[in-house]
């Protein structure tokens, strides 16, 4: 089984699931619980039909009972088997969550105050089936995991990163949703650690840590502000430069969500150095790492503040609209199309003609006048730009 390709299917056909299942309750042969635990942990790593097999002959129970044992060794490979259904598949999980107390036996693993008290081996694999069973859509019902997270907080503090990566992912999970999911994680209190770890040394770490709070600056003004506060955002803007692109782009993400906040959150990010940044990054990045970078121009031009707009003008706004409307992006035209409106409106409600200049001057009229002639479907927007602002009409 500890083969590249195990011979899973050959061993659910050859009908031994039922007999390795019933040899889980030989409460008196501990070692026999070990080896058929073990292995039937690596047949639920298989394929869903698989996992769905020995589900469907009683596997789940048979490994909920087994958290029950004395010997740690045999709770460990039950607790393999579990994360590996819980993470097969929503159905799957539920059937799990479903099954009774297997939160309560995870928080019970590690309820010792002093984790070096703690093999790393159960920590580790503690943390991660919580994991599995935090991920998915629909998401699970809070009130079946809440009993578990102050347990995961005091993980946040280990320094083992694989610890530290699961405790992310089953946060990043938790805050996926609405406002209210947001807010169980703000009310653990994690937002000051989380930040911390965004400087970790392994990029699994800083990178569910970011999520986390990406997660979080796209709820409400107040949730918002807790990761301002925590002194995020000069965190989000070193990250930007990370030699990994999901962590670039997740970094811009979370920017471009604060950038959606109050005058005072924008100008926040204002203050560290956006200004500066924005359009040299654009030119030396690529694809999804642009698109979220070109949303958190968008969003900072959206409250159509003077002073914002002036300091994305002044960082090269124009030209960065012009480069993206020059793209076969639909969406990204559309964003861009968007804040362009949004540029010129302040500066006719303003009184400030050098925003229609530097559009002119970065050949924006004639980039507008291709998209109103093309077929595409922001073809329209183009038009109405060219009449209210360029006077320009297609007739």
């Amino acid at each position: 089984t500890e083969s590249a390709s195990p011979p899973i299917q050959a061993v659910i056909d050859a009908g031994v699931i039922p007999p390795l299942i019933s040899f889980l309750d030989r409460t008196a042969q501990p070692d026999l619980q070990l080896e058929a635990a073990w292995a039937l942990a690596n047949v639920v790593s298989g394929d869903f039909t698989q996992t769905q097999h020995c589900t469907q002959q009683g596997v789940i129970p048979a490994f909920l009972k087994l958290l029950q044992a004395e010997r740690a060794d045999v709770r460990e490979q039950a607790l393999w088997g579990l994360g590996n259904i819980s993470g097969d598949s929503v159905p799957l999980r539920d059937e799990v969550l479903a099954g009774g107390h297997v939160v309560e036996s995870l928080r019970r693993e590690l309820a010792s105050e002093d984790v070096s008290l703690m093999t790393l081996t159960i920590t580790r694999v503690c943390t991660w089936l919580f994991s599995n069973l935090c991920r998915g859509k629909p998401k699970p019902d809070v009130e079946q995991l809440r009993p578990m997270l102050p347990t995961l907080e005091r993980m946040l503090h280990t320094d083992d990163s694989e610890v530290l990566s699961n405790c992310g992912t089953a946060l990043a999970a938790l805050s996926d949703g609405n406002n209210e999911d947001i807010q169980v994680v703000v009310d653990l209190g994690v937002i000051p650690r989380l930040v911390k770890l965004m400087e970790h040394h392994e990029k699994s770490v800083k990178r569910e840590a970011l999520r986390v709070l990406g997660n979080v600056v796209s709820g409400t003004e107040e949730q918002t502000q807790a990761v301002i506060d925590a002194g995020a955002l000069p965190v989000f803007m070193e990250l930007i430069l990370d030699n990994s692109a999901a962590i670039r782009k997740d970094s811009w993400f979370a920017i471009s969500n604060v950038m959606a906040g109050t005058e005072e959150q924008v100008q926040a990010m204002f203050d560290c150095n956006f200004k500066d940044r924005f359009l040299s990054r654009y030119e030396a990045e690529a694809g999804d790492v642009q698109q979220e970078l070109l949303y958190a121009v968008a969003n900072a031009s959206s409250p159509r503040s003077l002073p914002h707009i002036q300091m994305l003008m002044d960082g090269g706004c124009m030209q960065l609209l012009a480069s993206v409307l020059q793209l076969e992006s639909t969406r990204m035209s559309e964003a861009a199309l968007e804040a362009l409106e949004n540029v010129l409106l302040c500066g006719h409600d303003c009184d400030q003609p050098a925003f229609l200049a530097g559009a002119r001057e970065s050949g924006l009229e004639a980039t507008l006048t291709d998209i109103r002639d093309s077929e595409v479907d922001h073809a329209t927007k183009a038009d109405d730009l060219l009449e209210r602002f360029f006077l320009i009409s297609n007739e």
